[in-house]
Formats: C-alpha cells, structure tokens, sequence
C-alpha cells in the first residue's frame, strides 16, 4: 500500500505526528494530514506537511489514508467517511492506532 503514492495520514495529533515522523526517516513521502480540530487545520507538521480537513484533504489525496488515531470511536467515523468515497479497508486505507 506503500507503493502507491504519497501518503494521507489522518491525525494531527501526538500519534498521527510520530507516524509522520517515522514514514519521513523511512523515505515515504506525506503529502498531508487530516484532523477535524480546527486548531490544528492550517498548520504544518514537520515544517512541511500541511493539515486538512478530512473533505478538503481528501479530494486532493494521490495515494493511501493512513488513519493514525488513538482516541477511542475514531474509527467508528474514519471508516464510513472513507467508505463513502469507494475506498477499501485494506487496499486505500489502514488503520495505525
């Protein structure tokens, strides 16, 4: 899943950051993060990747969503947001955290 582009991660936060983080030193490229705190759309991570929110951020994705959220009922709205646009569990999209 990798392969395929550069990556979305959803989460902004201390996990979503430290996955970053760690797809950078690996090589990945991120093009994006996504949150739905507005105090954090706008900002940048690792100086250069932007943060979104999920509609805006995923109209303009390129490759695979990486959800990296740790807060307990994040999936329970990552998964259907992403399913409503054709994406596949597995195949466009993992979950991290």
């Amino acid at each position: 899943i990798l392969k395929r582009g550069p990556v979305t991660v959803w989460g902004a936060g201390e996990i979503g950051r430290g996955w970053i983080r760690d797809l950078r030193a690996l090589g990945v490229e991120v093009e994006q993060a996504i949150d739905i705190d507005p105090r954090k759309v706008g900002i940048r991570l690792a100086n250069s990747v932007p943060v979104r929110t999920p509609e805006d951020a995923l109209a303009r994705r390129h490759g695979p969503v990486l959800a990296a959220v740790g807060r307990r009922g994040a999936r329970d709205i990552i998964r259907p947001s992403l399913a409503a646009r054709s994406l596949v569990e597995g195949a466009d999209f993992l979950f991290l955290a």
